[in-house]
């Protein structure tokens, strides 16, 4: 394979690993914010404690998504339904 086509398909690669990055970490940022934004407060304060107990950024998301699934109001997906 010649250099300039390894060269061309590594830089390609390297452009869909940040962009992947890029939508993971807006994701995971959407979804942090919608929790402070709508959760209570016992669920907010949870999340907060779980961050400053030095929780990894998958522990983080971990309990977020879990917060998230049990936090969900039931009318979301009634929308427009009346």
């Amino acid at each position: 394979m010649p250099l300039e086509l390894e060269a061309a398909i590594a830089q390609s690669q390297s452009q869909d690993g940040r962009i992947e990055d890029k939508e993971y970490y807006t994701n995971f940022l959407e979804q942090l914010l919608g929790l402070v934004r709508h959760g209570d407060q016992a669920t907010v304060s949870r999340m907060i404690s779980v961050i400053r107990s030095g929780a990894s950024q998958e522990e983080i998301l971990r309990t977020l998504s879990e917060m998230s699934n049990n936090n969900r109001p039931g009318q979301e997906g009634n929308r427009g339904n009346g």
